[in-house]
């Protein structure tokens, strides 16, 4: 399950053709990083305090103060400005790995993690059990985002360019390299078989997203989006690919075409969570965000469910067919893409939710994370 990314949406958008001085974009692009992290499922997360229902399990795995959580394997890392960490199943330490980091990032592609210091040099890729690779950078970091076979990509500004991409196979070994000469690189990912990679642009033209093949320098196509920011995307099933805005949702096929479209209705964007075959979408009635609506859309384009709720959707979170919603009085799960029934999980002060397979929720805090469950749970309900 991709971790990430994650993740309340802070409006950052309609400053396109004001930022391309290069200090200036550095700064936006850094920005627009952490508010990435608190957009996705798994964004900063703080001290949890829960009130049980009677129908409710709760195990607890605590762990060192943290300021991000993802699910890593079996296990959960974290990371805060001392460094990251693994932990087993079994609430164990398995992993320390120290540095300092100013502005802590932590991603998971499911076996393998990868924390760094957006803004520094200092990078680490770890599994559950063990330190896969440690990078420093020449320039300062950007972004940096893994896929589900551990390659990785990472943005960095570049003398004499205004950014460029390197990635990394799952040894750690880089295996390719793009430097953008006029637009700014925000992000990239690599492909799901890791025979190419896309990358997120800043430029003139508005934002674009450049697809390249790790056999040829050139790109291969480029899709163009000049009234609109992209604030994300992912790679979805079927060679398709997911792209959110702060008013909609693109699905892009695989000839840089749009394929689909689903607007928000005015409504704004929370959180979210691209998944393989769906991605999820909280979002507020209003900028107040005391309610709102959570959105299953299909990798066509497709809607598949829609729910109103009562009160702040501060998370969403999507593995399989279960749907998790944070909300700031509860948790509410779903086990369709209809989004149809659903169970409710008194839980107060969580910051981050973690959907599992088998339709229980991993919710985060800054000191332990509580796995929900009914009473009894042997599969989905």
């Amino acid at each position: 399950m991709k971790s990430g990314k994650r993740k309340r949406l802070k409006v950052i958008l309609r400053v396109l053709f004001a930022v391309l001085i290069a200090a200036a974009v550095f700064v936006i692009v850094s920005a627009a990083v952490r508010s990435r992290d608190n957009l996705t499922l798994r964004g900063v997360v703080s001290n949890v305090t829960s009130l049980w229902s009677k129908d409710t399990i709760a195990d607890e795995l605590n762990y060192e103060r943290c300021t991000a959580v993802r699910q890593l394997g079996s296990g959960i890392a974290t990371v805060s400005e001392n460094g990251v960490r693994t932990y087993g199943g079994d609430n164990s330490e398995a992993v320390l790995s120290a540095f300092t980091m100013n502005e802590p990032y932590l991603e998971s592609g499911g076996d393998a993690a990868i924390a760094c210091d957006i803004g520094g040099n200092a990078l680490k890729v770890l599994r559950l059990n063990s330190v896969v690779c440690e990078i420093e950078t020449d320039n300062p970091i950007i972004s940096a985002h893994i896929n589900r076979s551990g390659w990785f990509t990472v943005c960095t500004r570049e003398s004499g360019y205004t950014s460029s991409v390197t990635v990394y196979n799952a040894k750690g070994e880089a295996v390719y390299k793009w430097y953008s000469g006029e637009g700014y690189i925000l992000s990239a990912r690599v492909s799901d078989r890791n025979r190419g990679m896309t990358a997120l642009v800043l430029s003139r033209g508005g934002s674009e997203l450049v697809w390249f093949k790790f056999t040829s320098e050139e790109e291969q196509r480029r899709f163009t989006l000049s009234d609109g920011v992209i604030i994300d995307f992912d790679f979805m099933s079927g060679g398709r690919l997911a792209a959110v805005t702060a008013e909609k949702l693109l699905i892009i096929n695989d000839k840089a075409e749009t394929a689909a479209e689903y607007g928000f209705s005015g409504r704004v964007l929370s959180c979210y969570d691209i998944d393989k075959k769906t991605v999820v979408l909280g979002l507020w009635d209003d900028k107040f965000g005391k309610s709102g609506a959570v959105a299953a859309v299909s990798s066509s384009g497709k809607e598949t469910g829609l729910v109103s709720v009562d009160g702040r959707i501060t998370d969403v979170s999507w593995a399989g067919k279960t749907c998790a919603v944070l909300l700031e009085n509860g948790v509410k799960t779903f086990v369709s893409s209809s989004l149809d029934g659903g169970k409710s999980f008194d839980f107060l002060g969580g910051r981050g939710v973690i959907a599992q397979k088998d339709g229980s929720v991993l919710v985060t805090g800054e000191y332990t994370a509580s796995h929900l469950k009914l009473k009894h749970q042997d599969k989905p309900f």
